[in-house]
């Protein structure tokens, strides 16, 4: 059903609007998921009108012009700590008496920014209109700030009103592995301590930290990627399908987090490629052992999964980029001979695609564009492919567990485009990949 939407984008002026929305706002206008006369407000701190936002939205990206220039974009400049541009936003609201079948808040800010967001939307009335709101990662900085940012949210939006945005789920391989993980036994079965030695969940980059490097200074590869990111992949692979059939994706993701058991810090790796130093001296940062690469072992209390030994992998400046979970089945099990002691790749990048003899879903993915597939989702108020609360919860006890024993974790400085030292690995460290 095609819809008349608003949405409303704080922090439009960043990266995420320019490189993300735009495309998955596009895409939603040419497959008639919402019509020609939906509305998306772009609100920031800038002094642009509509014609010099869109212009500043197509000179990183010129072939994007004719693009934006057919989107129903308004901007109105809008600072967050300042309460008389909310109650402003109210009334050009106010006067927009179109029937939007759909009001979306999009906070494509950062995480310190959404108390003001929420108050200054809870003061100026405008929760009157309030419908859904789209939330991006970093979820807080650790489980107290999630809870306070959690809280705050719920003053105002119910919990199915929220969408926290992890868009690893929505690719294209992440999809069907689940799909095949639900629907084909053969596949399904592997997924037990009966015939599973190990898995491993890798997310390797050849770029570095760039243009984010302050954010990253702060954060680090374990809560950039693995509290959001890499948790969620191996929660979808782990998870237990019948008890997903029964309670849901959510429940059934939640009781798999509550079961992980971090191993012991020494059996961990953090690292840091060599130029960073170099990058924090151009941006006037101070030098810090933030990592830039992390290696965890983990273990699951879960009766099916007991004795299983799990490995999440995350690094930049990797020697290539390769996004994709291992399942290193055991030898010495009633498997058959073609796949018994084999491991089982799902390759997420460079291409989706399993190892033999699985076959990925023939499965049509409506959308190209992620983005674009999950804002359709929340259009159509489906919160699977989200991330509860509960989850995050759960997600965050264990990077605080484990950032608690920061200090006893070896840290290697690795060069641009290569491994962490071979002498700091701990045992089990997979080098290569195929």
């Amino acid at each position: 059903m095609i819809k008349q939407v608003q949405i409303i984008v704080f922090g439009s002026t960043g990266d995420l609007m320019k490189r993300k929305l735009i495309p998955a706002f596009g895409e939603l206008m040419q497959k008639g998921t919402i019509n020609k006369d939906s509305s998306i407000i772009a609100l920031g701190r800038r002094e642009f009108n509509s014609k010099t936002y869109k212009d500043f939205l197509s000179e990183e990206f010129p072939e994007n012009r004719i693009l934006i220039e057919s989107l129903p974009i308004e901007y109105i400049k809008l600072d967050v700590n300042v309460p008389e541009d909310f109650k402003n936003l109210a009334e050009i609201l106010d006067k927009d008496k179109r029937p939007y079948s759909e009001i979306i808040f999009y906070l494509a800010t950062s995480y310190e920014l959404f108390p003001s967001i929420i108050n200054g939307i809870i003061h100026s009335d405008m929760k009157k209109k309030y419908g859904k709101v789209v939330l991006e990662k970093p979820f807080g900085f650790n489980g107290k700030s999630y809870k306070e940012i959690s809280e705050i949210l719920h003053k105002v939006f119910s919990e199915d009103k929220i969408y926290r945005i992890d868009h690893y789920i929505a690719k294209e391989a992440v999809q069907k592995m689940l799909h095949l993980k639900l629907n084909y036994e053969k596949f399904d079965k592997l997924i037990s301590n009966k015939f599973l030695d190990s898995v491993s969940i890798i997310s390797d980059e050849e770029i570095g930290v760039g243009n984010r490097i302050e954010y990253y200074h702060k954060t680090g590869a374990l809560k950039d990627m693995v509290q959001n990111h890499l948790l969620q992949l191996l929660s979808l692979i782990l998870l237990d399908s019948s008890l997903m059939k029964e309670k849901g994706i959510h429940e059934a993701k939640r009781i798999f987090l509550d079961s992980l058991i971090p191993s012991s810090p020494e059996k961990y790796l953090f690292g840091q490629y060599s130029s960073y130093y170099q990058a924090c001296t151009k941006t006037g940062l101070n030098h810090c052992h933030i990592e830039t690469f992390a290696m965890i072992d983990l273990m699951s209390s879960l009766q099916h999964l007991e004795g299983v030994k799990i490995n999440i992998r995350t690094g930049k400046k990797m020697p290539k980029k390769y996004i994709g979970i291992k399942l290193k089945l055991k030898e010495e099990s009633i498997l058959p001979e073609e796949i018994k002691g084999r491991e089982i790749s799902v390759n997420i990048y460079p291409e989706a695609s399993i190892s033999e003899p699985f076959k990925l879903p023939d499965i049509k993915m409506e959308y190209k564009d992620e983005y674009a597939y999950l804002l359709s989702e929340v259009i159509l108020s489906n919160n699977k492919y989200f991330v509860s609360n509960e989850e995050l919860v759960s997600s965050w006890k264990i990077i605080d567990e484990i950032e608690k024993e920061s200090s006893k974790i070896p840290f290697s400085i690795y060069k641009d485009g290569s491994y962490p030292d071979v002498e700091s690995k701990p045992a089990g460290f997979i080098n290569e990949h195929s």
